[in-house]
């Protein structure tokens, strides 16, 4: 800007001289090129303020982006942020309640438990108290036996009692709670029974006829609860044997029941002793194992099948007897020659 006072000022002093045409002439050109200056100096101003306006319009372009994507931002996270407490909460008090709730179910459950424990603790009690009174036993022992905690102990517990019982009557009400039905599940346990039975049962029968009065009658009762497992497992025998299942009567007695069409194939019948059987129709194909085997009684001949060896083993132990008794299986020499010659004719 001094530079241009400077200017006018040497044009001033030029046209001073009003008489000297190139003086006047040359002031004329430097009023021309000031004017020029001034005019470049005012549009470098307007473009500099225009520059500044842009500058300050871009600045507030810039806040106000960076506020309206602070308030977007805010608008997403704050509903956000309010979801994730709420749901906080919410688990919160899921929470609380199903721990409540679960702790409700344990004291109740330890509740259950004490006072099955005391329930169970007064069973034995009464039933040491009734001493060998078995309709007592049965009335307590019932009440477990779908217990998860004492179901397999008061089944135990009938078993023991039934192995040491005289009582015919009350052993079959007992046997039926806990055993009924005879499963392939439980046809061990009381296979084991039978066995345990005719432990008691046999020592008494050899001396049969040198009995006491009271020896006779636990002989006669023995006898009748072998005779009753007999019938209850041979329902089973009779219906379809689950595959992979081996048929164990190893040292089992059985008496006075009903096999007609049991399936015996592939059992273990070492030790095996059975007196007036029917076995009408039975399987006993595959038997190896017939030691000591006794079919007293029990027309054999009138399975279905017999496995070689067995049938052999059978013709020279068990033959028709005249002499002998077969229950009711309906038999005579004349059946047995005919059955044999059928077996034969089959193997």
């Amino acid at each position: 800007m001094d530079g241009v006072n400077l200017l006018k000022a040497a044009a001033s002093s030029l046209l001073a001289d009003s008489s000297n045409f190139e003086a006047v002439e040359r002031a004329g050109r430097m009023l021309a090129s000031i004017a020029e200056i001034e005019r470049q100096e005012a549009e470098s101003k307007k473009l500099s303020a225009e520059e500044v306006k842009i500058r300050d319009e871009l600045s507030d372009s810039k806040k106000r982006g960076r506020s309206e994507k602070r308030q977007f931002y805010s608008s997403l996270i704050v509903p956000l942020l309010s979801t994730m407490v709420l749901g906080g909460t919410l688990l919160l008090q899921t929470y609380q309640t199903f721990k409540a709730e679960s702790d409700k179910q344990v004291e109740q459950q330890a509740q259950r438990q004490s006072v099955e424990d005391m329930r169970w603790s007064e069973a034995l009690k009464s039933m040491y108290e009734s001493d060998k009174d078995l309709s007592v036993a049965d009335i307590y022992l019932k009440q477990f036996y779908n217990s998860s905690r004492y179901g397999n102990l008061a089944k135990q517990t009938a078993f023991q009692i039934l192995a040491k019982t005289d009582d015919p009557v009350h052993f079959h009400d007992l046997f039926l709670s806990a055993f009924e039905p005879v499963s392939w599940e439980n046809l061990e346990k009381v296979l084991d029974l039978d066995r345990s039975l005719a432990g008691r049962f046999n020592p008494l029968d050899v001396r049969y006829g040198k009995l006491s009065d009271s020896e006779e009658r636990q002989r006669e009762a023995l006898y009748k609860e072998i005779s009753f497992i007999c019938g209850e497992v041979a329902t089973l025998l009779k219906s379809p044997r689950p595959k992979g299942v081996v048929l164990d009567l190893r040292s089992i007695e059985f008496w006075d029941c009903d096999l007609s069409n049991a399936d015996l194939s592939e059992a273990n019948l070492d030790g095996f002793t059975a007196f007036r059987l029917v076995l009408k129709g039975a399987d006993l194909t595959g038997v190896r194992n017939y030691r000591n085997v006794t079919l007293q009684g029990s027309a054999w001949w009138q399975a279905s099948r017999v496995s070689k060896d067995l049938l052999e083993y059978l013709r020279k132990n068990a033959a028709f007897d005249v002499h002998v008794g077969y229950g009711t299986a309906m038999t005579s020499k004349e059946d047995y020659d005919a059955a044999i010659l059928r077996l034969d004719q089959d193997l």
